[in-house]
């Protein structure tokens, strides 16, 4: 990781459980610690399409972790056969399904409402329709009439 990422020496990398997409791990080095996400979704284009999901969301304005730079500057990483990115730690903690409660779930819904209402309404690249895991909607991805509602 060092070699790819300027953290300096790592101390640790810890599993941390409950991802069901990606793998997760926290990632203790001598700039920090850090979320690495390892990528179980081969096709690189799909995580370079999150990323710039991701740079949308900065740019609007969310409070979402940025992706740690590589030192050649871009955010994605190879580790072993799998796509990386290392991200900064977002404060806070993991909730447990089975804790979660109603006002858990109502914070939720207004930060995805805020997201909603911050995000651009068209955005220069692909973005999945709706309903759908594979599928990509074609032409002017984020529209109005494209995002959920």
């Amino acid at each position: 990781m060092a070699r790819q990422w300027n953290v300096g020496a790592v101390s640790a990398v810890t599993p941390l459980g409950g991802g069901s997409i990606n793998g997760a791990h926290r990632v203790e080095a001598q700039a920090g610690c850090f979320h690495l996400r390892v990528y179980r979704e081969a096709q690189r284009l799909s995580i370079e399409r999150e990323h710039a999901v991701i740079a949308a969301a900065l740019a609007a304005g969310s409070s979402t972790p940025r992706p740690v730079p590589l030192k050649n500057g871009g955010t994605i990483g190879q580790l072993g056969c799998a796509w990386a990115a290392l991200f900064e730690r977002a404060p806070g903690a993991v909730i447990a399904r089975e804790a979660l409660t109603a006002l858990d779930v109502e914070r939720l819904g207004g930060f995805l409402a805020d997201l909603h209402a911050r995000l651009p309404q068209t955005v220069a690249f692909e973005v999945p329709r709706v309903g759908t895991s594979r599928g990509v909607e074609r032409g002017n991805a984020w529209s109005a009439s494209s995002r959920p509602s």
